[in-house]
């Protein structure tokens, strides 16, 4: 599976520097550019890039680990605590059963909290129930990466709250509505309440109505430049983000093809 990853395609899904960009061009593996990224102190990058080239179950143990790691220092609530166990069981055996314990427990969990971005990763890691035959928009299936890489990075960001160097602030990523199972598409007029007049548009165009507005959040990540980090802040982000990505890249190892 990693070996199969387009790297100028995947820096396509999150705010990424053109020397990201660069190296992606040059490099074949993932592993091989994420080492590259950290060469280049490109950290915050290689959290990113990680998150998102790993399987979807091995990326969600990464974020879970990450939130631990904070949770040793900044603490973890009994709420956080149970969601993190729920998570284990899911990695441990991926099913609808397991998912759904996980939104349960989390769903008080503030939004600031890396235990809920790793329950989010959980939740959206089949993507988002679309009508039988419709495309998958992009946005859709990446919000496993995007909950990964932002549990992971606010995770640091919990730890340089306790006396470490503070991490560079990322873009603010769109809010991401709740998204009802999708109904049978030969009911799909019906279903969503359509005036007469839109009942009558053919399936295809209502897909492509609903395909739009799941991309509009896409859109509106791409459309972030990515931050500028100056050099000295860059140095400590890196400093700080080195002991989750040496774990990250220890779980990649057990990932056939990927190193």
């Amino acid at each position: 599976m990693a070996t199969d990853i387009d790297l100028v395609a995947l820096c396509e899904q999150f705010p990424c520097s053109p020397e990201a960009k660069a190296l992606a061009a040059q490099h074949a593996k993932a592993s091989e550019f994420i080492a590259a990224l950290r060469q280049e102190k490109l950290s915050v990058d290689a959290v990113q890039a990680m998150a998102r080239s790993l399987p979807k179950e091995k990326a969600v143990e990464w974020a879970a680990q990450s939130a631990r790691t904070a949770g040793e220092q900044a603490g973890l609530t009994p709420e956080e605590q149970e969601t993190l166990e729920a998570v284990d069981q899911w990695v441990a055996r991926p099913d609808q059963a397991r998912k759904t314990v996980v939104s349960t427990v989390a769903a008080e969990l503030p939004t600031d909290s890396p235990v809920s971005c790793v329950a989010n990763a959980t939740a959206f890691s089949d993507g988002i129930a679309l009508p039988e035959g419709a495309e998958v928009p992009t946005s859709g299936d990446d919000l496993t990466g995007h909950f990964v890489a932002s549990a992971v990075l606010l995770a640091a960001t919990k730890i340089s709250s306790q006396n470490a160097p503070e991490l560079p602030a990322t873009p603010e990523s769109p809010e991401i509505p709740d998204v009802p199972e999708a109904p049978d598409i030969a009911e799909l007029p019906e279903a969503i309440g359509l005036m007469p007049e839109e009942a009558s548009m053919p399936v295809d165009e209502l897909v492509a109505t609903a395909e739009s507005s799941l991309d509009e959040g896409q859109d509106l990540m791409e459309s972030q430049a990515p931050p500028e980090i100056p050099a000295k802040e860059q140095a400590q982000s890196d400093k700080l983000l080195k002991p989750f990505l040496d774990a990250g890249m220890k779980l990649a190892e057990t990932v056939p093809g990927f190193v």
